[in-house]
């Protein structure tokens, strides 16, 4: 959607710091939840990197070539490269500003980021082995054509994991026709998985988004932090309020 796609690229412009290297929403699967796997220096994107690696479960990355689609600000290939064996990893996303920030900050050898449309994937087909989309897909205004894409893209074999919000009302979006594009996507259907509880715990944690938000508003950009805390608050509550969904799916491509 317009309005949505306009609002990533405020975002990008009005909070440029490298240290917000995630724009999802995490995950915190219970109180005794052992982070122990996370590099110390990187405690502080823990919801984010426990949600890209819950989604990624069970998925073989071992020298496979990976494509996230809607990359953002670089956080998922950054777990990508710093915490899996993968070979190799691209990120593509329609904000050019993103690509930038990600080219600035993330100095990955086996990452590329590159400017590209969901809908219009810039790469040819039977390429990639594992294909990530996580909480960019309600921006997508022909969500039918980013799943041909994705099945365009991806190897005889390569697994597709998805995830994002499902069944917000006040975007303006035909959910069961998207459910029924899923359905109908020439995919094989391998799991299905509803996680809105441990992604609300993370929003609700010290180290949640909302606070990362916060503490980087400062007189330039205070009003748009401010509106931009309140969007979260309003997700938090919906979510809480079990409005709607969080939910995870996984595919493989005959």
């Amino acid at each position: 959607m317009a309005g949505e796609r306009d609002f990533y690229d405020e975002v990008a412009e009005r909070l440029p710091s490298p240290e917000l290297i995630f724009l999802n929403y995490g995950f915190a699967e219970g109180s005794g939840e052992s982070c122990s796997w996370i590099a110390p220096a990187d405690q502080r994107h823990k919801y984010h990197l426990n949600l890209v690696k819950h989604v990624m479960t069970g998925v073989e990355l071992t020298r496979r070539t990976i494509l996230e689609v809607g990359s953002g600000r670089g956080g998922n290939c950054y777990y990508f490269s710093r915490y899996t064996p993968a070979k190799r990893i691209y990120g593509i996303d329609r904000c050019e500003a993103n690509v930038r920030f990600c080219r600035s900050v993330h100095h990955l050898p086996n990452v590329v980021f590159l400017h590209g449309d969901a809908e219009q994937i810039p790469f040819r087909s039977d390429t990639f082995d594992v294909v990530l989309n996580l909480e960019s897909s309600h921006c997508y205004p022909h969500f039918d054509q980013f799943l041909a894409e994705v099945h365009r893209v991806l190897k005889p074999g390569g697994t597709f994991c998805y995830a994002d919000l499902w069944f917000l009302e006040f975007l303006e979006l035909d959910w069961k026709e998207r459910e029924n594009a899923l359905r109908m996507a020439p995919f094989t259907f391998l799991s299905e998985e509803d996680i809105s509880q441990w992604v609300l715990e993370a929003l609700m944690g010290e180290a949640g988004l909302l606070q990362t938000i916060r503490a980087m508003i400062n007189e330039a950009n205070c009003q748009f932090g401010e509106d931009l805390i309140r969007r979260l608050k309003v997700i938090r509550l919906m979510l809480a309020a079990r409005q709607f969904s969080y939910r995870v799916w996984k595919f493989r491509k005959p």
